[in-house]
């Protein structure tokens, strides 16, 4: 715990790494200038998202790789496990005059301030590599591959493929893979672990239980009053008109039985390990329904 809250730390305060980086190689003055001009001539898009200082130190820079980043000149890019930017290949190229680590990155949609969703945004990130620091650089392709077995955590495993649990399938095309990917390399669906799914799952079987509880003695306690006004009309023990009551017992009886669906699919994904992306839609199309009957009866009121 000490250990995480220290790395948070450096990290928030953008210090150097640690001793925990997992390659790194310096980068003389020549060299850098070099691929400074090369980067120029190649332009983009894709943008080189390197911060790039056009002076360097007498003693040169040093390139610093660690688990969820990359260090340059003092500043930091974050290179997420999962996340954005992912990282969708990452390779060496022994280009001419500099050789470079090459990894292309996809930040995935999102939603601006003004509610419009985004495309994704696909971009690079380039080192240069000197020749006697080949080998090290071999060690950070091969971890930003995921070709390397990775640091377990809650979410995923070493992704070695020496555990089931970490086996990620794509629901919309079906692809698998062990290693730590959030999106599919296929069709850019999100990805979800064996191990995570059925974590998942549990989290909705206990907002199922809440949410069928809550409901239920709120249904038991206040169901037969709502029903006499339905059936009899008689509103002196209800505020409100037939319409109102018929509104608030259907929005009650929906939101016990969203409760409901959360754990028929929450034991689902526990016992199967999997995502069903039509049950999940389905499911948030319901709560969707229910959201509206809220906002009528606001608006009823």
């Amino acid at each position: 715990m000490t250990a995480l809250a220290l790395s948070l730390l450096r990290r928030w305060l953008r210090l150097a790494p640690g001793p925990d980086a997992l390659a790194r190689w310096p980068v003389d003055e020549a060299t850098w200038t070099a691929f400074l001009a090369m980067e120029r001539r190649r332009g983009g898009p894709p943008y080189n998202e390197l911060p790039m200082p056009e002076s360097v130190p007498a003693g040169g820079l040093e390139v610093i790789a660690e688990a969820d980043g990359l260090w340059l000149a003092g500043r930091r890019v974050a290179l997420p496990q999962r996340g954005n930017p992912e990282i969708l290949e990452a390779r060496l190229v022994d280009g001419d005059p500099v050789a470079t680590l090459e990894m292309t990155l996809k930040t995935a949609p999102r939603v601006n301030s003004s509610g419009a969703v985004l495309p994704p945004e696909f971009s690079r990130l380039s080192v240069p590599v000197p020749g006697p620091a080949w080998r090290e650089a071999r060690r950070a392709e091969a971890h930003f591959n995921r070709d390397t077995p990775g640091k377990p955590d809650f979410f995923h495993g070493r992704g070695d493929g020496s555990d089931p649990e970490d086996l990620s399938t794509c629901p919309a095309c079906g692809f698998q893979t062990h290693k730590f990917r959030s999106q599919c390399e296929r069709c850019g669906m999100g990805l979800q672990s064996r191990r995570w799914s059925r974590r998942f799952g549990a989290l909705l079987i206990v907002c199922g239980l809440i949410l069928t509880a809550l409901m239920g003695g709120v249904l038991r306690f206040v169901g037969p009053i709502l029903y006499q006004v339905v059936v009899y009309g008689d509103s002196a023990r209800f505020n409100g008109t037939r319409i109102q009551a018929v509104v608030v017992l259907t929005l009650l009886g929906g939101v016990f039985l969203f409760g409901v669906l959360c754990l028929a699919y929450g034991g689902w994904q526990v016992a199967t390990g999997r995502t069903h992306l039509r049950g999940a839609r389905a499911i948030a199309k319901f709560f969707g329904v229910i959201m509206a009957l809220a906002f009528l009866i606001l608006w009823l009121k």
